[in-house]
């Protein structure tokens, strides 16, 4: 009888905290979209400035593949089973689409989405063998800051805010998945090589982070991709 009291009080929490996470979620989802409003308000009204001002300023729209090193927050997998279990998440890659606003030669605005496949890991316990998958998706907004070196060489650094959905699925003995959103940061910095004013590629290194419900979510990419200037 114990043990069934006890797997009946774990069901509460879980449903308690199910629907406390509901509730975040939505809040999340107001602030991030009232954020968005905001800054596309700013961005808008710098942009058209920008653009009356000077002939230079131009769009583009580009992909990038990268390699993505896993840095995960292994507790929030180790949560969802009964015993201590090691978890070690493997690295993947991903792959960015973005298109930006180039104010002047030293600001760029720039919206994006991102995926990353998901990071596995192999789990094990007295009760047998799992696999464990976490993916990432990226809706976000970047500030680019540029200092053109040469006229085909610009180097920039990067800050960026996003809405982050984190997706985790366990397989094994029993299933289990789990669906998480939150707001996330990315800092980068990289080099874009211009040839002939419409064409360019760039390499980058970043470093992403999540708070709150996905403060699990950490990794760091190097990318590669190319984009055409409007």
């Amino acid at each position: 009888m114990l043990d069934k009291n006890k797997k009946m009080y774990l069901i509460d929490l879980i449903i308690i905290n199910q629907q406390s996470n509901i509730k975040k979620n939505g809040e999340i989802m107001r602030k991030f979209l009232l954020i968005c409003i905001v800054c596309l308000s700013v961005l808008t009204t710098i942009g058209s400035q920008e653009i009356f001002a000077q002939e230079k300023t131009s769009f583009y729209i580009g992909a990038s593949l990268s390699n993505t090193w896993s840095q995960l927050d292994e507790a929030h997998t180790k949560q969802f089973f009964y015993n201590n279990v090691g978890v070690d998440f493997d690295d993947s890659f991903g792959f960015k689409l973005r298109g930006g606003l180039i104010l002047n030669e030293y600001f760029t605005a720039e919206g994006m989405l991102e995926y990353v496949t998901p990071f596995e890991s192999d789990v094990s316990n007295i009760r047998g063998n799992y696999k464990t998958k976490i993916d990432v998706f990226t809706v976000g907004a970047n500030a680019k800051c540029t200092l053109p070196l040469k006229e085909n060489l610009v180097p920039y650094a990067l800050f960026g805010m996003g809405l982050f959905n984190s997706y985790e699925k366990i397989t094994g003995p029993y299933f289990k998945k789990k669906t998480d959103w939150g707001i996330g940061s990315r800092l980068a910095i990289g080099a874009d090589i211009i040839h002939e004013h419409n064409y360019s590629v760039g390499m980058e290194l970043e470093h992403v982070l999540g708070f709150g419900n996905v403060d699990h979510i950490q990794y760091t990419n190097i990318s590669i991709g190319a984009a055409y200037r409007f």
